[in-house]
């Protein structure tokens, strides 16, 4: 994701402001530069990933923003139940 489609979908939260949207591009940038960091130490890029979410760097919105609120490790219930219930039917 390109930082303008980025910068567009954080103005789709609410409540998010123009200073707010900047300081979450500063984190997903400082989260990027780390994590090269580890790739290039020899961290998998699972390894990597568990030490960014461990050490409090926020994910960028994408797919798990579906299922999670952003930013946080809270889950959205009724998506997840759905999902959960999908799934359900496919295997059956």
């Amino acid at each position: 994701m390109s930082d303008r489609e980025l910068r567009r979908r954080l103005a789709q939260y609410p409540g998010m402001t123009e200073e707010k949207i900047n300081a979450a591009m500063r984190a997903y940038d400082e989260r990027r530069a780390q994590k090269t960091a580890l790739l290039q130490r020899g961290f998998s890029n699972r390894r990597a990933e568990k030490w960014l979410d461990k050490t409090g760097f926020p994910r960028p919105p994408g797919w798990q923003s579906v299922f999670f609120y952003p930013d946080s490790l809270m889950p959205r219930w009724r998506y997840l139940l759905l999902a959960a219930g999908g799934l359900l039917l496919v295997l059956l």
